[in-house]
């Protein structure tokens, strides 16, 4: 039993943690946007520097949470897991100190473990070695934070940043913006597909035609109030583009409903309508809380809105059960309405516009790939890897939006649509990675031919997923040879060097290697067919059997 009930603790700190790190990629997407929006912020080269502290601070945090997640799973001695304990604390409380007793206790461990003869397939050491990695790599970012910005540089350009992250009336647009795309690219469905119209005027037309059917059948429900029925077709038209966004809107606004009207009716049998302060308060608190839950927690908007409204109805009318079972029907009639007529005129599904958004990620993603290729053999693109990540980042954001709305009957298709969800984070997360490490330098001559093969290689990749996409993948193109050989060729023969430029390589190989691997079930998905083995099994392989002296080499080499 006690184990049953550590373990589910350990799940749901790491729930915890997955949510945290989730708002923490939403939070540097806003800033990326609105970096680019100007006004009194930084511009020019300070909003450049801005955005490339952001996104460096996120990546090496994102880091640590991927690297706390995996030592979790790990059998950790005693004392080593609570020394990385002490030293994420000390991360936390003096984030410019690199040295503290748990970021040097876990450096003893690693080389008492080097000269113990551990080997490179020992995966809790690679973990908090790379932990202990990151620890050093926040605190040079601390200190950037406190410099970087604070002197503005006399010889700076005024030249405006741009971001490849759109904002939608000062936030982050979700999916709505990939909807829009998506029906100005022509995914409406039928016949529909032969007219041109805008998102605008496909939403003024769909909600024309269901306030056309909605107010005559709200009338003959309460002739008193049958504008509840257009209320019900307004709300759920606006802000949503596809039918499952549009499904989970109408079960949200129905449990808000009826909670709100639980909670607004208890309250006026407690108030009553005399105590007209208490009751004002009350609705202005309503409404405050649930402004505030409105672009996150739509529920708590509509109990919120619902507990204002029978604090409204119980000065001006008889408040009842039976009026609030009135209202919840003629808004549910209407959204109803809304949902059907949607289907009906202009319709477009949802898989259309997730195809669309899978262009949209492939594309960007090829760029990257592109610009990473250039930067690393010395030809230019380097100022662009990171505004290529975050385009692969706010792609993969947009669909997963799209996803998480997704309604699953099965419980076989909710897990096929979790693991596409884990694999574009997976994918955003390394393409970061492989910007921030093709950003820091050129590698040595000796492999650029080697590289640039590789980087064409995965580009045909991303290419082909592109053309199976938009339904052109042609029957020459449905057998792919990884690139996974040629990576562990190159990583097995400098694996003994720690030079810096080699070390840069070897970060870049393997995280070339990692979205192969992530690409790799997406492309057999398409009906493509997948040679070789994969970078992870080369990988381990290859480490199995070498000692992992290099820890000592590195960690001197990174904090000397």
């Amino acid at each position: 039993m006690e184990v049953e009930r550590a373990r589910d603790g350990a799940a749901r700190a790491t729930r915890r943690l997955r949510r945290v790190a989730h708002k923490l990629n939403e939070a540097a997407l806003l800033t990326d946007a609105c970096l680019a929006q100007g006004g009194p912020g930084p511009t020019g080269e300070a909003a450049e520097r801005l955005h490339r502290l952001v996104f460096d601070s996120e990546q090496a945090v994102q880091g640590v949470v991927r690297a706390v997640e995996a030592l979790a799973a790990e059998p950790l001695p005693g004392d080593v897991r609570a020394n990385v304990a002490s030293m994420l604390r000390a991360v936390r409380e003096q984030p410019e100190k690199p040295a503290d007793a748990g970021t040097a206790a876990l450096e003893s461990w690693l080389h008492r473990r080097a000269t113990e003869g551990a080997h490179a397939d020992d995966r809790a050491a690679l973990w908090v070695y790379r932990l202990v990695v990151l620890r050093h790599d926040l605190a040079l970012l601390a200190r950037s934070w406190r410099t970087d910005l604070s002197e503005p540089n006399a010889a700076e350009t005024a030249a405006p940043f741009a971001s490849s992250v759109s904002l939608l009336a000062g936030k982050l647009p979700g999916s709505t913006l990939l909807g829009r795309r998506a029906v100005v690219g022509g995914a409406l469905g039928g016949w529909w597909a032969r007219w041109k119209v805008s998102p605008h005027l496909r939403t003024a037309l769909q909600t024309a035609v269901a306030v056309a059917i909605a107010t005559p059948v709200g009338d003959l429900i309460d002739p008193d109030r049958f504008y509840w029925a257009d209320i019900g077709v307004l709300i759920i038209v606006s802000a949503t583009t596809t039918t499952h966004d549009r499904l989970r809107k109408l079960g949200q606004r129905f449990v808000g409903t009826v909670v709100g009207g639980a909670i607004g009716i208890g309250m006026v049998h407690v108030l009553g309508s005399d105590h007209s302060v208490s009751t004002a308060a009350l609705a202005v608190a309503a409404l405050g809380v649930g402004i505030y839950c409105l672009g996150t927690y739509y529920a708590v908007w509509v109990v919120g809105l619902v507990v204002a409204l029978c604090q409204v109805y119980a000065v001006s009318t008889d408040v009842t059960a039976t009026l609030l079972l009135y209202r919840l029907a003629e808004n549910m009639i209407g959204a109803v309405i809304g949902i059907l007529v949607a289907l009906v005129v202009f319709p477009i599904s949802t898989r259309a516009v997730v195809r669309y958004g899978l262009q949209s990620f492939f594309g960007s993603l090829h760029q990257l790939l592109t610009d990473s290729g250039a930067a690393l053999v010395g030809r230019g693109g380097r100022d662009r890897l990171r505004r290529d990540a975050r385009a692969v980042d706010n792609a993969a954001y947009e669909l997963d939006q799209v996803l998480e709305k997704v309604f699953s009957v099965s419980r076989r298709s909710r897990q096929s649509t979790d693991e596409l969800r884990v694999s574009l984070t997976d994918i955003a997360h390394n393409s970061r990675e492989l910007a921030r490490t093709a950003a820091q330098g050129n590698v040595p001559s000796a492999w650029t031919t080697q590289v640039e093969q590789i980087v064409e290689g995965l580009g045909d990749l991303i290419d082909r997923l592109l053309a199976a996409t938009s339904g052109g993948l042609s029957a020459d193109s449905r057998a792919w040879l990884r690139q996974a050989g040629a990576i562990d060729r190159i990583s097995a023969a400098i694996v003994d060097s720690s030079a810096p430029a080699t070390e840069r390589l070897r970060h870049a190989l393997h995280h070339l290697g990692i979205l192969e691997d992530a690409l790799a079930p997406w492309a057999e998905d398409a009906g493509i067919t997948v040679a070789g083995d994969s970078h992870r099994e080369l990988a381990l392989r290859r480490r199995a059997g070498i000692p992992v002296t290099r820890f000592g080499e590195r960690l001197a080499a990174r904090t000397g």
